[in-house]
């Protein structure tokens, strides 16, 4: 996770990058506080990715680190583009097996003693887990249907809505993460304690 000198770090970078950049005597602690839960290589490539961007004439804010960050993280987590996931429903057999006929060096069939051609059975796999809840929140193996425009249309909808939950999950601040989290259990304890009564009702 970040640290105070990661935070020094990119301070100095933004100066450097930004002379009209004039941060305040707190700024290295706010910048800690919004920023320690990113490790120190994802910020400081989160940094470097935003302050290089065509046209900036100002330092980043912490949400745009932040995002960038998030984005830095879904390309290390390979998560594919929507035409990418599209094109991979649309190919992915029903039954998630690819049969082959075997061929040799030579692009002829391969065929065993009896003469029989000798065919492979391959069991597939979704390349993410996005494009497979994607696909099951559609319909699949039932989807796409006959009208593929419309159909290609609404996965771009759904997937594209998956992918921004992923990051607004990635991107949350821990602090926030926790508050909600807290108020979940919290609003959770009254109806916890009506059934703790109902079952001691029908114990009786």
């Amino acid at each position: 996770m970040a640290t105070l000198t990661d935070i020094a770090q990119i301070i100095l970078l933004m100066q450097t990058a930004f002379p009209n950049y004039h941060p305040e005597q707190a700024t290295p602690d706010v910048l800690y506080q919004f920023l320690q839960d990113l490790p120190s290589d994802n910020l400081k490539a989160a940094v470097f990715a935003t302050c290089a961007q065509l046209g900036r004439v100002f330092a980043p804010s912490v949400g745009e680190i932040r995002e960038a960050a998030t984005r830095l993280l879904m390309r290390a987590l390979n998560v594919p583009s929507e035409f990418a996931a599209w094109e991979e429903v649309c190919k992915m057999p029903k039954g998630m097996i690819r049969k082959r006929i075997e061929v040799d060096a030579k692009g002829e069939m391969v065929t065993n003693e009896n003469g029989a051609v000798m065919i492979s059975v391959e069991q597939l796999k979704w390349s993410h887990a996005l494009v497979e809840k994607t696909a099951s929140l559609m319909g699949w193996p039932d989807f796409p249907s006959e009208d593929e425009s419309l159909d290609r249309a609404h996965f771009f909808q759904a997937y594209r809505a998956e992918v921004s939950r992923m990051m607004e999950a990635a991107g949350e601040l821990p602090l926030v993460r926790d508050y909600v989290e807290t108020m979940r259990r919290n609003a959770m304890l009254p109806f916890g304690q009506e059934l703790k009564k109902l079952a001691e009702r029908l114990e009786k």
